[in-house]
Order: structure tokens, then sequence, then C-alpha cells
């Protein structure tokens, strides 16, 4: 597939945002028919082997069940299991990944994903 549709909703495109800026998505166009407004997202492949350049992305917060992580926590994590790829959280500072909470802003929040590469 060389894109995918998404419902348009300011929480999808903020998450889209994040996406494109790390290079996991092409990018993406707002696009309204039939008074229904939606996204198309362009997927970016891996020209070597055609394959997709994000494996597997996971929900780690519910609404019923939220995970706030600490630093230590998000550094146990990437330590232990040789994780290749980040997390997406929802912090005070906005819709950051794990390698920006990490290294840059040392902050941590909501763990609202897991994106392996």
């Amino acid at each position: 597939m060389k894109s995918v549709d998404v419902l348009y909703t300011i929480s999808n495109l903020r998450v889209l945002l994040v996406l494109r800026n790390e290079g996991i998505v092409e990018g993406f166009k707002v696009v309204s028919a039939l008074r229904i407004d939606f996204v198309i997202v362009f997927l970016k492949y891996n020209f070597l082997n055609k394959l997709m350049l994000f494996k597997n992305t996971k929900i780690i917060s519910t609404p019923g069940h939220r995970q706030y992580w600490s630093l230590i926590k998000l550094r146990k994590k990437y330590s232990y299991s040789n994780f290749a790829g980040f997390y997406l959280i929802s912090s005070n500072k906005g819709l950051i990944t794990s390698n920006d909470a990490l290294l840059k802003l040392h902050t941590s929040g909501e763990i609202l994903l897991k994106i392996t590469i």
C-alpha cells in the first residue's frame, strides 16, 4: 500500500506530525469528501527490501488503564529489551518521542504508543 486513510481528528494530526518529523511516514494530506474529513497518510518504504520503515505499533495506554512512566522506567525499557524504535509520549511539553524525552527534554508522561522500526 502506498497510502492509508485515517479519520481527521486533532490528536491524529499531532501523531502524524511526530511520525513525519521522525521520518516514519512520507507525509499526509487532509481531504474533505461528502462532509467527512479524513487524512491520507503516505507511507515510507525501505527501497532495498521494499518493506515499510516501521514493523509494528502497539497501544500502551488505554482510557481504562493509563500508563505513566518515569524517566528511570523509560531508560530501563530501552536498556533491558534492546529495543529498536521509540515510544510516543504525551507530556507537559506536548507530544514527544522517547528519544527527545530522554536526551533533550528530560521529561516523561503518559506512554501512548510503542513503534518498532
